[in-house]
């Protein structure tokens, strides 16, 4: 009997802020609708981190984001299963902890896992926030981080619900396999191509108020 794929929502109870444990669902309910046994972990931080196939990081505030860090750090199963070919997804406070350092609350630098070498500072400009559409990219310095099987974004949603092909990107790092059989993802396109169309007249509008 083979071994069950295990995706790993990380420490939900420090990064859930924005819902994107959502992501571990989306991954485990895709490998099911292949036929493969896969099975959903809830990884809170009270307890030590469990062996994973997949791992999620999501969204959290200040404080708990450095927590969490810092017991990534000391648990150390999430770097070495990095190291064995585990697959990460780490959005928003999640894939600064990933990186090198971050900055909390009042601006002073902790320290991060080091498994990207990405290094956060807080911005000085205005925040950005509301839709986006992005184009997957290797050489581009736009958003987000890729190094091996890692993947660092700061797109919500939780990014995985309206972008399945990074989902099965994902989950063919994981679990060895080049091209999926496709699913039904009508839904999920009809979704995309509406937020699309919005946002795209949401810029139109835009530029139009700028012009007056």
């Amino acid at each position: 009997m083979s071994t069950p794929l295990r995706v790993a929502v990380v420490f939900p109870d420090l990064l859930g802020t924005y819902g994107d444990g959502g992501n571990g669902l989306i991954l485990t309910r895709r490998a099911q609708w292949r036929g493969h046994d896969a099975e959903l972990l809830q990884a809170p931080s009270d307890r030590p981190l469990p062996e994973a196939d997949i791992y999620c990081l999501g969204g959290g505030e200040d404080g708990p984001q450095v927590r969490a860090a810092r017991t990534l750090s000391e648990d150390g199963m999430l770097t070495r299963r990095v190291r064995e070919g585990a697959v990460v997804l780490a959005v928003c406070a999640g894939f600064q902890v990933v990186g090198r350092s971050f900055p909390g609350a009042e601006g002073e630098p902790h320290d991060g896992v080091g498994l990207l070498d990405i290094e956060t500072v807080k911005g000085t400009g205005s925040r950005a926030v509301g839709e986006v559409v992005s184009v997957a990219a290797t050489d581009r310095g736009t958003e987000g981080a890729l190094a091996g099987r890692i993947v660092g974004t700061y797109l919500h949603g939780p990014v995985l619900a309206r972008n399945p092909a990074l989902a099965d990107l994902l989950l063919g790092w994981a679990l060895g396999v080049a091209e999926f059989r496709p699913l039904d993802d009508a839904a999920a396109e009809s979704l995309r191509a509406e937020r699309i169309g919005a946002n795209g007249r949401w810029r139109i509008r835009r530029r139009i108020r700028r012009r007056r």
